[in-house]
């Protein structure tokens, strides 16, 4: 048999030259992680070139970003593939300019602050993408700061569960409690870092609360007003801005809301004042006293001395007034539907209440 030593030499020459990896320094110029790719230069080069992540990383690393030495290799001899594999030894000079971001830290999507349970001090963060000095990351279901999602066991997510995976939870927070002086505040913040890890930053309490500063190289998710009283975090409250406090509502709760023929025939009824956080409220700075009105829209009988169907006035000083209310105990007695309108805030607010009497037999009286 004839042998070609020629075809011999070529063939092994190119295999040798399909293993050679060659490396070199470069800089990179930008990040493009949806892409999995990075945008780099080399030495004296006026070109941008396109590097590839090797397939097996699991997320950015953190040293991958502009202006950062790394380096680059030409996979197995082939010149058309290019890949990132580390730092880099140097900053190659000369060639492009590479430009600061002028990127705006902020969410891309999803990274949504919820409430979590609404009778509990906890939120939740979904999954979703952010940007900070010009780099994108990656929250939650999309696996940390990489854009696939982190496969391990037990696995996040489960095949078949039918959970869109930007839907799904990334973090869960549980919130200190509010503060237990009357009329002092909080605001807290959920943050997200570079590293990908949600943070809590708990602000000062005060009757004038403001956001606490945000950490270095870190991005506001949410905020989380918090205040005397407060017990469960709910939607309400989630980027809720600060307010002065003012009357918002008038509660009204009678003794008794059911009057049975038996019972007596007085009971107190109690206007409540609070404010848009639920504390109750004095008059305002300045005001000495809130002015009530009180009318009938159903019913008779007397409240405060004042009979069916003349409407009772008159004023009072701190946070509540007591009125009694008298059944006529007859035969002809109807339930009263009260309608109250208190004055002396910056608006009016209106209340009702509504008290059911029963007759001999327990039959409500309309």
């Amino acid at each position: 048999m004839r042998y070609d030593g020629k075809k011999f030499l070529r063939n092994s020459a190119a295999r040798i030259a399909e293993s050679r990896a060659e490396t070199r320094d470069a800089v990179v110029y930008d990040v493009l992680p949806v892409s999995r790719v990075a945008r780099v230069m080399i030495q004296a080069s006026n070109k941008l070139i396109t590097a590839h992540y090797p397939m097996n990383w699991e997320q950015t690393p953190a040293w991958l970003k502009p202006k950062n030495a790394v380096t680059i290799r030409h996979t197995g001899g082939n010149r058309g593939r290019i890949e990132l594999i580390g730092h880099g030894s140097y900053v190659p000079s000369g060639g492009l300019s590479i430009p600061e971001s002028g990127l705006d830290d902020a969410v891309l999507s999803g990274c949504n602050v919820l409430a979590l349970d609404p009778a509990a001090m906890y939120v939740a963060v979904t999954a979703g993408t952010y940007r900070i000095t010009g780099v994108t990351y990656y929250l939650g279901a999309y696996g940390g700061t990489s854009a696939y999602m982190a496969m391990g066991d037990p696995a996040p997510m489960a095949m078949g569960d039918a959970i869109a995976m930007g839907a799904t939870m990334a973090w869960g927070v549980e919130i200190d409690p509010a503060p237990t002086t009357p009329g002092y505040f909080r605001i807290d913040l959920i943050v997200v870092g570079e590293d990908g890890a949600v943070d809590y930053v708990k602000g000062d309490e005060a009757t004038e609360p403001v956001e606490p500063n945000l950490p270095a190289n870190h991005l506001k998710l949410g905020s989380i007003l918090l205040f005397y009283g407060m017990t469960a975090v709910t939607q309400e409250w989630i980027n809720k801005p600060w307010e002065e406090p003012m009357a918002s509502q008038l509660v009204i709760t009678p003794e008794e809301p059911i009057m049975l023929w038996t019972d007596p025939v007085s009971q107190s009824i109690e206007f409540m004042v609070k404010d848009q956080y639920g504390v109750d409220m004095s008059p305002p700075e300045g005001v000495s006293w809130w002015g009530l009105t009180v009318a009938w829209i159903l019913g008779n009988g007397t409240l405060g001395g004042i009979a069916a169907p003349t409407p009772y006035s008159g004023t009072f000083g701190g946070t509540h007034a007591d009125l009694t209310y008298t059944r006529d105990k007859l035969v002809t007695d109807k339930s009263p539907l009260l309608e109250a309108t208190l004055t002396g805030g910056p608006t009016e607010i209106i209340g009702q209440c509504f008290i059911e009497l029963r007759d001999e037999s327990g039959i409500i009286m309309l």
